[in-house]
């Protein structure tokens, strides 16, 4: 494919040009009707067919297997009188609580629930359904869905935010909640098998990073539902590649807060809260990935041309500090 060209100079020049080869295989496991989206050049193009030679997130992976999960819902759960409208009950958050990486309780709660009687309700639901063939809980344990306390509400888990608006300046959120946290349909969640922490810190580590979320903008509108998410191109996790673990490990103290219980997540590392050392932090997380999903150093202006990402200067340098091999 070539295109679009806007005026007849940039159309002669790409016809001057070699097209874009993107891989049909991999085109139909991002879209089954192999609809390519709409892009601005013939670079951005480049990009979208080098990001797809990754293996979607719902494709079967070798490291690891996540399936996204609804909690509460907000409409049908409300409809049963489910929700207290109690201040003084628990809170239930939704998907403006899943911020950039970090879970943000202080921007208000969408209802309130009582713990004990939603709790007992949560488990009998995935009681009732963990046998099924399209429950995300397929494949876990009898003996540890029956254990009440793996119930992923009363566990550190990563959300997701579903409800995105034309103004969000990014279209993939994905964030840690801490342990006895309850969220609607609208906040989901992810359900790992038989994944190492630090491959689940390092999947959420690539959902934050630009390169990701570039992909999101081209397939994103309002909503960054299950079939959109299941799409997403990830770089595989190997274990021997030092950038992979280090990107894990940045996700995980950049996800982590002082306050509320992340279990083992502790374990990568005190959490990153100063401003300054945040930015930092995310622009080398924005190096790595763009490193793994393997853009070339010219394509990172069109990847990093939004004023809410990280700069290209910062990007490069630490790319460049990669590369070299001096990294810590």
């Amino acid at each position: 494919m070539a295109g679009p060209y806007r005026d007849q100079r940039s159309f002669g020049r790409g016809r001057a040009g070699a097209p874009t080869d993107i891989p049909i295989a991999r085109l139909a496991e991002v879209d089954p009707l192999m609809c390519v989206p709409v892009v601005d050049s013939d670079e951005a193009l480049g990009i979208f067919a080098q990001l797809i030679t990754h293996p979607p997130i719902g494709a079967a992976r070798p490291d690891f297997d996540v399936r996204p999960a609804t909690e509460l819902h907000a409409t049908n759960d409300g409809k049963k009188r489910f929700f207290t409208n109690r201040a003084s009950d628990w809170p239930v958050y939704n998907h403006l609580n899943v911020g950039h990486f970090v879970f943000e309780p202080g921007v208000g709660a969408f209802n309130h629930v009582d713990w004990a009687s939603a709790t007992a309700e949560l488990q009998r639901r995935r009681l009732n359904t963990f046998t099924r063939n399209d429950s995300p809980m397929r494949g876990i344990p009898r003996d540890v869905v029956a254990d009440a306390s793996t119930l992923p509400a009363r566990n550190p888990r990563i959300l997701i935010r579903d409800v995105v608006h034309s103004s969000n300046p990014r279209k993939v959120w994905a964030a840690l909640a801490p342990a006895d946290v309850i969220v609607t349909n609208k906040a989901p969640y992810l359900v790992f098998l038989n994944t190492p922490l630090i491959v689940q810190a390092y999947l959420l580590g690539v959902l934050g990073s630009a390169t990701c979320d570039w992909f999101g903008h081209l397939r994103i509108n309002l909503n960054l539902n299950f079939f959109i998410f299941n799409t997403i191109p990830i770089p595989l996790f190997d274990a021997r590649d030092d950038r992979a673990a280090r990107l894990a490990t940045l996700a995980g103290r950049l996800a982590l807060m002082s306050e509320g219980d992340y279990g083992e997540w502790v374990a990568l590392g005190r959490p990153i809260e100063d401003p300054g050392e945040r930015a930092e932090s995310i622009a080398e997380l924005d190096a790595i990935a763009s490193l793994l999903y393997g853009l070339y150093d010219a394509q990172l202006e069109l990847v990093f041309d939004r004023p809410t990402r990280s700069s290209v200067a910062d990007v490069r340098r630490y790319r460049e500090k990669w590369l070299a091999g001096d990294v810590v």
